[in-house]
C-alpha cells in the first residue's frame, strides 16, 4: 500500500512540475522580429538624489534613421517622416518594450512633465531573434 501511495505522490509531483514548466515557458519571437527594451533617461542637467533615474513619458519607434526627416518642434532633432510603428507610455523608472521587424528605427522620447518640448532620440538596429537593451539619452544638459 505504501508503494502505491508513493507512486501516486510521485505522479502528482511530475504532473505539477510539467504544468509549471509550461506556465514559465516564454513564447518564441515571431520570425523576422527582434525586441528592443530600455528606459527614458531623466531630463535633468543635474540628477538630484530625490529624482528617479528614468522619467515618465512616451516612447515612439519610427522606421528609418535620424539622418533625414522632419525637425521636431523645440528641438534640433530629426525624426524620420511618417507614422510611428510602436508607441508606449512609461511611468517613472519603468521600461518600454517593443517587438519590431528587422530594420533600423529611431526611438523618440517625450517627457510627461508640463512644458517640456525636449525630444531625445536614439537609433537602433533591430536584429531578428534578439533582445536589445537601449536607453533614450538625456538631452536636457
Amino acid at each position: 500500500m505504501a508503494a502505491v501511495a508513493r507512486c501516486i505522490v510521485l505522479g502528482i509531483i511530475i504532473v505539477s512540475a510539467a504544468s509549471c514548466a509550461k506556465a514559465l515557458h516564454t513564447p518564441t519571437m515571431p520570425t523576422g522580429f527582434g525586441t528592443v527594451t530600455g528606459y527614458l533617461d531623466t531630463c535633468a542637467a543635474i540628477l538630484y538624489p530625490h529624482m528617479p533615474p528614468y522619467s515618465a513619458g512616451t516612447v515612439s519607434a519610427y522606421p528609418g534613421s535620424s539622418q533625414s526627416g522632419t525637425a521636431m518642434h523645440g528641438s534640433g532633432s530629426m525624426i524620420p517622416s511618417g507614422m510611428a510603428v510602436a508607441k508606449a507610455s512609461v511611468s517613472p523608472s519603468h521600461p518600454f518594450r517593443f517587438t519590431l521587424r528587422k530594420g533600423t528605427y529611431v526611438l523618440v522620447g517625450a517627457y510627461a512633465f508640463p512644458g517640456s518640448n525636449a525630444r531625445p532620440l536614439t537609433t537602433v538596429h533591430v536584429t531578428p531573434g534578439t533582445v536589445q537593451h537601449i536607453n533614450i539619452p538625456d538631452e536636457c544638459i
